[in-house]
């Protein structure tokens, strides 16, 4: 009935299958309204099929996330040529979790270039004392007022550095968000990129959400992860270290606790819950505190080696 439906609204005629997805082809209708010749290589829909069953058979590789929690979220961290929008209603929780990602990608490399092109009204600056974690010199900051500059600007870079992050927290219209990522798209094929995009709104808090409506990702590879504010992350006197509705008296403010949610992901199956994560304002996601808050999570001692602790926790994700 919906496919019937669909031919006679857009002269579409079903073509079998790729991968998990069900191809829609013109019909001949189209051809001869559209395309004298009919050779399906000639029209648009027939090269973004190819596109994908050429991505079928694409080894994807990932860059690490520096959180264990995470890389299995994911299914092993963030992943290179395709955009990744991260939304959420907090801009500096979103900032935070990508300074944690560069940091990493530091680590891992002292020679990684990183980008960050931000389109916010304020100047831009590195969070609390996370910047001093971060060698600054290897990490190339644009400032742009348009938003449509700063997709180009990114589009730029994408064959240039390891990690883009894009921050663009106003509405961007239509016609150019869809354009703009189309080309970025095609830039970061066979590059070596993680190219984030820093999404305004949040999924849980607007249901009308521009990027869902747009549908900029809705059809193509990528990933899309909701970041919040759940609690601050307080510490005592004595280094002890809280939440602050558990205790009160420890009033020094040092990290944020945020859920992260996975909304889509192309290349592995979806958890079916979200997870909690403790960024330190000073250091990020330490392994310290990760594991003696999955021993806490998953009820077992703080002792328990790292292979089983992931093991348990893919159980708890996705079983």
């Amino acid at each position: 009935m919906i496919l019937s439906r669909l031919r006679t609204l857009t002269s579409i005629t079903t073509r079998g299958r790729v991968g998990n997805s069900l191809v829609c082809m013109p019909s001949r209708r189209f051809h001869s309204k559209h395309n004298r010749n009919g050779n399906d290589e000639d029209i648009p829909w027939f090269k973004s099929v190819e596109k994908i069953k050429e991505k079928e058979n694409k080894k994807i590789d990932f860059l690490s996330s520096g959180s264990l929690i995470v890389d299995c979220m994911l299914g092993g961290g963030f992943p290179k040529n395709e955009i990744t929008m991260i939304s959420g209603q907090d801009h500096h929780v979103k900032t935070l979790f990508t300074m944690n990602l560069i940091r990493n990608t530091q680590k891992k490399s002292d020679d990684a270039v990183c980008a960050i092109v931000d389109c916010s009204p304020t100047p831009f600056s590195f969070p609390f004392d996370f910047g001093n974690k971060i060698n600054k010199s290897q990490v190339l900051v644009s400032k742009e007022t348009d938003p449509v500059k700063a997709f180009h600007i990114a589009n730029e870079l994408c064959n240039k550095v390891q990690v883009i992050v894009v921050d663009i927290p106003i509405p961007v219209p239509r016609c150019d968000f869809e354009k703009s990522l189309g080309n970025i798209e095609k830039s970061l094929i066979g590059s070596n990129c993680v190219f984030l995009y820093l999404h305004p709104y949040s999924v849980q808090r607007n249901n009308a959400t521009a990027f869902f409506n747009e549908g900029i990702l809705r059809d193509q590879r990528g990933l899309h992860l909701e970041v919040e504010y759940i609690d601050d992350i307080r510490e005592d006197n004595n280094k002890n270290i809280y939440n602050s509705n558990k205790n009160n008296n420890a009033s020094q403010i040092i990290g944020n606790k945020l859920a992260v949610e996975v909304l889509k992901n192309f290349n592995f199956p979806l958890p079916k819950k979200p997870v909690t994560l403790d960024m330190l304002f000073s250091s990020g996601i330490t392994r310290e505190l990760e594991i003696k808050n999955l021993a806490t999570l998953l009820n077992v001692k703080p002792t328990t080696s790292q292979t089983e602790l992931l093991k348990l926790l893919k159980d708890y994700l996705f079983k």
